[in-house]
């Protein structure tokens, strides 16, 4: 059930905010087809929830520092 609801929030993520999070939800969904299959590796699912979130939160980082020092800031249009 975990997921299942992980999948669709990252799915929601990904339609707000970036496209990289469309990925991390087709994860998602496989991780809920194979859990019941692997119960003594249920675990995974932490390790995967984890790498969900950090890995395209560091690559939006280092994309907001490089824009940082380009000067690159929001303007208003």
């Amino acid at each position: 059930m975990l997921a299942l609801t992980s999948g669709i929030g990252f799915a929601m993520m990904a339609v707000v905010f970036s496209r990289r999070f469309l990925p991390v939800a087709a994860l998602f969904f496989l991780l809920m087809l194979l859990a019941p299959l692997l119960p003594a590796h249920q675990w995974l699912l932490a390790a995967a929830w984890w790498l969900a979130l950090f890995v395209p939160g560091l690559a939006m980082h280092r994309e907001r520092r490089k824009r940082a020092v380009r000067g690159g800031g929001a303007t208003i249009v």
